[in-house]
């Protein structure tokens, strides 16, 4: 069983769950996995991306309100916002997509980890921002050009979805 519950996991996350993850250990336990392997990333690879962008997912008022319903990310874990919740964000854009579970994701949290990496990339002046941190030049672009830059920061640090 060569589909690592991290792919499973991270659908669960995203997406709720139960129903997602039920059906990949359906279609693996029938042998298709590498149907069931190739189906979960192209989903994920283009639900995620339209669950925030659209605010499909389940979306909270607060990130304490996301965090009650969700709970703690784990041990060595920390909840990561793709769109950061700025208050420019959340006045442009509004809670219920911020605080989305199509825009919040699990990360390994400490020193050195990608979601410190992550952060001090964001508080970093690139040649790109014309003397503005990563943040700030973010601030100006919308939901989706936020979403894109972040999932593709995630990467250059070593994430893979």
């Amino acid at each position: 069983m060569q589909l690592g519950f991290g792919i499973v996991g991270f659908a669960a996350d995203v997406f709720g769950g139960s129903l997602i993850k039920g059906a990949v250990k359906t279609l693996l336990k029938r042998g298709a996995k590498e149907l069931a392997e190739e189906g979960v990333e192209q989903g994920l690879k283009q639900g995620v991306k339209q669950v925030a962008a659209k605010g499909v997912g389940q979306g909270f008022n607060s990130f304490s309100a996301f965090k009650r319903a969700m709970g703690p990310a784990g041990p060595g874990q920390a909840w990561h916002h793709i769109v950061e919740q700025t208050p420019g964000n959340i006045a442009k854009f509004g809670n219920q997509a911020v605080h989305n579970t199509g825009n919040l994701m699990k990360l390994p949290h400490g020193a050195g980890t990608i979601h410190a990496r992550v952060s001090g990339h964001y508080s970093s002046i690139q040649p790109f921002t014309n003397g503005q941190t990563v943040r700030q030049w973010l601030s100006t672009q919308s939901f989706q050009a936020q979403y894109d830059y972040g999932i593709q920061t995630l990467k250059n640090f070593g994430w893979t979805p």
